[in-house]
């Protein structure tokens, strides 16, 4: 007796299934690179963020915030993400004025983090340009996610757009208290407060 082979029917079979599986196990593999995508980009927007504004988290031992970022240097949020980078606007160089006992000035570049892992700064991990609006109330930065298209609406999936805003207490703060003459607390006392406006006291 001769020995028996594959029919057509089978073999149809076979190479369904192996289809069916390579298929499955593709669709899963880019599920998961576009999660790995989406999260690298939203990583690196609050980067982003905390180069504009400052990390909150940075506390030295008498707890006091010690990163105020590009904002807290200059006065202002930058106007482009390269300004983060580089002085392009040939803003005054960073310095601490003793008298007034304020710091002031570009210290950058800003993204250390960013620049030392060799990724573009101002673009996504698909590698779309991020989108910066420090005009919009409130400043945001942001990325379209895997369908690359800012649709300012909320959708399903890693093609939703990815937003960071910087809401008001990230770059305004309200002073308050009393000025004392030793113990004595003293009424009606004008306090001067300074701060920089372009990295200008």
């Amino acid at each position: 007796m001769a020995p028996k082979g594959f029919t057509l029917l089978e073999m149809i079979f076979v190479v369904m299934v192996i289809t069916i599986v390579g298929t499955m196990t593709f669709i899963n593999v880019a599920d998961q690179r576009e999660a790995e995508r989406w999260e690298l980009t939203r990583a690196r927007l609050v980067l982003l963020r905390n180069a504009m504004v400052g990390d909150e988290g940075a506390i030295d031992n008498s707890g006091q915030r010690t990163n105020f970022g590009f904002h807290g240097d200059i006065g202002r949020l930058p106007a482009s993400l390269q300004e983060l980078v580089t002085n392009v606007n040939a803003l005054p160089a960073f310095s601490h004025t003793t008298t007034a006992n304020v710091v002031r000035g570009w210290r950058g570049p800003y993204l250390t983090e960013m620049t030392t892992q060799s990724w573009d700064y101002d673009k996504d991990a698909w590698g779309v340009a991020l989108t910066y609006n420090q005009t919009k109330e409130p400043p945001e930065v942001a990325s379209g996610g895997s369908d690359k298209t800012l649709s300012g609406t909320v959708t399903a999936g890693y093609g939703r757009d990815i937003v960071v805003k910087f809401p008001h207490e990230h770059t305004s703060g309200t002073v308050s208290g009393f000025v004392l003459d030793g113990a004595k607390e003293l009424s009606s006392q004008a306090v001067r407060l300074r701060y920089p406006v372009a990295g200008v006291l």
